[in-house]
């Protein structure tokens, strides 16, 4: 009888020794999701190539100046405005942290127009409110100049605007002549679900 005990006990207890030895490959060994693109990106675990940096990243962890030419192409396609390179840049952009303003200079790129029309603005404005979501924070305006900021797939981006052409009226005061703005777009990495602190 306690043969058979002891072989109760020991048969279960082999097999568990048996499947806690077998050759499993190492956690460390196991791709998940699947294999990578023609770059070596993982694109499952969120990854995807950045021309401008030639390496694999995450745009909702780090800035890809790639995004920000697609989106003016996008402007290009839509609009019928092309705008153009001008470079790096800092954006200044304010967020609401409770009851705090705080105010961010984020690292950014920059492209731009000259001689646009008001007509012409007003589109790439309409456009940036469908596709992106504006921040209250960062809008200001007045008669011969004005700035927009939306929200863009992890990025914080400034729309800024101004008339070319100011004569002095009657009174000594500075006001827009023509139909004619020298425009910018700046975008750089913001990831709204980040918690900000002072």
């Amino acid at each position: 009888m306690k043969k058979l005990v002891v072989l109760i006990i020991l048969v279960p207890l082999i097999g568990v020794a048996y499947l806690a030895l077998r050759a499993d490959p190492a956690p460390s060994d196991l791709i998940i999701g699947g294999g990578t693109d023609e770059h070596g990106c993982l694109g499952s675990a969120g990854y995807q190539w950045c021309q401008a940096t030639q390496s694999c990243l995450r745009t909702f962890e780090e800035f890809c100046s790639d995004a920000v030419q697609s989106l003016t192409v996008a402007i290009e396609t839509n609009v019928g405005v092309k705008l153009s390179r001008i470079g790096e840049k800092t954006l200044n952009w304010r967020v609401s942290s409770g009851t705090d303003k705080i105010l961010l200079n984020i690292p950014a790129v920059s492209y731009g127009a000259s001689d646009l029309t008001n007509a012409h603005v007003t589109a790439i404005n309409q456009y940036l409110g469908t596709v992106g979501q504006i921040s209250i924070d960062n809008v200001a305006g007045g008669v011969s100049a004005g700035l927009k900021g939306y929200y863009y797939h992890y990025m914080a981006c400034t729309f800024n605007f101004q008339h070319n052409n100011l004569v002095e009226n009657s009174f000594g005061i500075m006001e827009p002549e023509g139909d004619s703005f020298t425009t910018e777009l700046t975008c750089g990495f913001f990831n709204p679900n980040i918690k900000i602190t002072n």
